[in-house]
């Protein structure tokens, strides 16, 4: 819903906009987890019910997935993509890989068919991936977020002064901007 939300007040504000990459849980193993092992007190049902109804408005829809993956691959190949000039189109991909097709993006395999949808040079990635290429550019990531305090994910900062975690109503955003806009 993050990128949903983006695109909508890009319509409405003059928006510079930077999408960094957190390695929420780096505990997962390579071959990720039932979602009922990590959170087993969580209702998944109602987990995507509640993504499909704040999702709606943005046309976003997701399918019921009870798997996280180890994202930590997916991170760096998103990196490799932004190095490439397609961190956006893979953002867009990768999100739909897994939000809405329920596919494993910790899987090297499909994200390199992935990259080689949106025009990446998957024997490149590859090599990359194997070598470990942008895995300091991901830690230093992490790094920074967890010196910022951050904690989940989507957390927007608005102009270094405003923060918002999670999903939250679009008036949120915008009175942010605003607040914002006001104290420049």
């Amino acid at each position: 819903m993050g990128k949903g939300i983006v695109e909508r007040l890009k319509t409405e504000y003059n928006l510079m906009e930077k999408w960094i990459g957190f390695e929420l849980h780096p505990e997962t193993p390579k071959s990720g987890v039932k979602i009922a092992e990590l959170l087993p007190d969580v209702d998944i049902d109602l987990m995507n019910r509640n993504l499909n109804d704040n999702g709606a408005p943005y046309g976003i829809s997701f399918k019921r997935n009870d798997f996280l993956p180890n994202t930590r691959l997916a991170l760096e190949a998103s990196e490799f993509a932004h190095a490439h000039g397609k961190f956006s189109q893979f953002h867009d991909r990768l999100f739909k890989a897994y939000f809405a097709e329920g596919q494993d993006i910790g899987n090297i395999m499909i994200l390199l068919n992935l990259a080689r949808e949106i025009g990446l040079d998957k024997d490149k990635l590859e090599k990359d991936l194997r070598n470990q290429t942008y895995a300091e550019v991901v830690e230093q990531n992490r790094n920074a977020a967890i010196k910022n305090n951050i904690t989940a994910i989507p957390t927007f900062i608005i102009a270094d002064n405003f923060r918002i975690t999670g999903a939250q109503p679009y008036s949120r955003f915008q009175n942010a901007l605003e607040k914002s806009l006001n104290q420049s």
